[in-house]
């Protein structure tokens, strides 16, 4: 794989890039783009391995996985965004419904079962054992004097959750979350704020990563010791145990079209932007990274499962929407498309059997649903 600098590299063409980053070798965030649920226990931060650039031999031609996706629920479901999964549910945010919806893990629900309901736009949603956080753009009972309305719920997942705990407040357009074991960590419009996963005194959570100034909150992931985001040109980073880098993070990679998700998994860090799914190697220093993989469409969620990354791409046009995957430590010449023709894929998860994500829709012809693969071999 060749080295490139990411700012500038990159032609305005419609293609996606796959780019990663070494981190510490522990097991896969929960999250936003989470893992399988098998990882559901604390990390161990502790735990490295030696940082290097070097990919393994490209595999086989990954040929087109010819299994069908089926779809797990549409009617009823407005615009899902954020997904998760634990051993039992798999859930879903809807935007414009205010609520989390689930279905039985490995089952389809013609009318999804009702769990949660908000305040107001729900967005990128966590599960971690038995704990589910997710992210509330803003209050629909805001007024012009209210200032940040942004949130964060918790739910028990054991127990029924006809009300919600509100565990985090007053956050500028939250759109991302990312659960680590230890903490919980939300991407906000104008940083990255952290809490203890048993919850934040006053429901106000410390500030670890200031001075974003972006339209919506910034993508981010942990692996238990180092927090990484995107402020708007650069993937950032700083301790996720410490008192936080306040408008002084380390900065790492420069990609300036548009960071919208990051995941961790394989000892690497990936992220996507509008035009690629990229990311580096090393200690992510000097403005580098490495394409693992280029492919057509605008990159959204990311899930890693330690030996495979999977994504999501908006798509080109209408209803084009492609999942794919490639290996996490290989290089991947041609990535793996495991689905087509999807209405704007924006989340993806995976468990040890199955690959979920949500389409936002794109018109009434095409809706939002939550859809599920069987994972190839």
């Amino acid at each position: 794989m060749r080295r490139i600098q990411i700012a500038g590299a990159i032609s305005a063409a419609s293609a996606s890039l796959l780019v990663f980053c070494v981190v510490n070798d522990v097991p896969p965030q929960l999250g936003s783009d989470a893992a399988s649920p098998d990882a559901n226990k604390p990390l161990d931060a502790s735990s490295e391995s030696t940082l290097t650039d070097a990919f393994d031999a490209a595999p086989d031609t990954l040929q087109p996985w010819d299994a069908s996706p089926v779809e797990v629920a549409s009617n009823g479901v407005a615009s899902p965004f954020g997904i998760g999964v634990d051993q039992n549910y798999l859930y879903w945010t809807t935007g414009y419904t205010y609520e989390v919806q689930r279905c039985p893990v490995g089952t389809t629900c013609p009318i999804p079962l009702h769990y949660a309901s908000g305040t107001g736009q729900a967005w990128d949603m966590a599960v971690f054992g038995t704990h589910l956080f997710w992210v509330e753009r803003d209050s629909a009972m805001a007024t012009a004097d209210s200032g940040p309305t942004g949130a964060v719920w918790k739910c028990d997942t054991t127990l029924p959750c006809s009300s919600p705990t509100l565990f985090a407040s007053q956050l500028l357009e939250p759109r991302h979350i990312a659960v680590d074991g230890v903490n919980v960590f939300v991407g906000a419009a104008d940083g990255v704020y952290r809490c203890p996963i048993a919850g934040c005194g006053n429901n106000k959570p410390t500030p670890m990563i200031t001075g974003f100034a972006m339209g919506r909150g910034a993508g981010i992931a942990s692996d238990g010791t180092t927090l990484y985001a995107f402020d708007g040109a650069h993937i950032v980073s700083c301790s996720a145990t410490g008192l936080g880098c306040g408008n002084a993070p380390t900065q790492n990679a420069t990609d300036t079209s548009g960071v919208d998700w990051l995941g961790i998994g394989g000892n690497r860090l990936f992220w996507t932007d509008h035009l690629a799914l990229v990311g580096c190697t090393g200690p992510c220093g000097n403005n580098a990274g490495t394409v693992a993989a280029t492919v057509a469409g605008d990159g959204n969620g990311i899930a890693v499962d330690g030996a495979w990354v999977y994504w999501v791409e908006g798509g080109v046009s209408m209803a084009t929407g492609r999942v794919m995957r490639c290996p996490s430590k290989a290089a991947c010449p041609q990535p793996q498309v495991l689905a087509t023709n999807q209405a704007w894929p924006t989340s993806i998860v995976v468990d040890s059997n199955n690959v979920y994500w949500t389409n936002a829709g794109v018109d009434q012809q095409h809706p939002g649903s939550v859809m599920m693969l069987s994972k190839p071999p």
